[in-house]
């Protein structure tokens, strides 16, 4: 954790600090999360939580946070995707610090960030389902 860390140049937020160093890559039993739309809450289905060092690509922490650096920045860390590609977002400075976004990868970075949970340890907790979900997120705007 401490490498990870020191690459990043921030401190992981503690929930999720302990999550990467007692369930790396875990997917939990619930996947649905909500977050407030520009009409309204929407929902969406947790596909992946990034795990380090993992053995694909797709789902390693390293290699999608490389993929995304630049729309990113150094103040974000993308931590799971949803079924669509969409990725949750940890704030890792600033402001925000500690608070968990969803991008609707196919807006601007700035513009397609929505809230999910003031905290890594209340995104889990808020997580329902898993059940039918009319649609896809893309439609967060």
């Amino acid at each position: 954790m401490d490498l990870l860390q020191r690459v990043l140049g921030a401190s992981l937020p503690p929930a999720y600090r302990t999550h990467l160093a007692t369930r790396n890559g875990w997917m939990p039993e619930k996947t649905v999360f909500a977050f407030a739309g520009k009409t309204g809450t929407r929902r969406s289905n947790l596909h992946v939580l990034y795990a380090v060092n993992a053995a694909e690509d797709w789902a390693d922490l390293w290699a999608v946070n490389r993929t995304f650096a630049e729309d990113t920045g150094p103040w974000h860390l993308c931590i799971g995707a949803d079924d669509g590609g969409n990725q949750l977002v940890l704030a890792l400075k600033g402001p925000e610090h500690g608070k968990v976004f969803f991008w609707a990868v196919d807006l601007p970075f700035a513009e397609g960030l929505r809230v999910v949970a003031p905290d890594f340890g209340a995104f889990l907790s808020g997580l329902t389902g898993p059940d039918p979900l009319p649609g896809r997120a893309d439609a967060a705007r």
